[in-house]
């Protein structure tokens, strides 16, 4: 409810259609991620993400209208361990 939900209120304010998902399956995530070793200390870190909406999430008008089926998140980061 707390992400996909519009309450009437909100509905007024917005123009999308009232909407109160149900109890059920919201999403499924696939995740990979690699690391390379520069040197002993130093590291470079990838990761892809995926996400997939289930019904209840689908049929929410902010999905509907105006998003996507699924959502991808690409994260690049630089470590260093000592």
């Amino acid at each position: 409810r707390t992400e996909f939900g519009i309450t009437e209120a909100e509905s007024e304010r917005t123009g999308y259609a009232a909407y109160q998902p149900g109890s059920g399956y919201k999403s499924t995530t696939v995740e990979t991620g690699l690391e390379y070793w520069l040197n002993p200390a130093w590291s470079v870190l990838g990761r892809l993400e995926a996400e997939f909406y289930g019904n209840e999430a689908k049929n929410s008008p902010l999905i509907d209208e105006q998003g996507s089926n699924s959502t991808y998140e690409l994260s690049l980061a630089v470590r260093y361990q000592f």
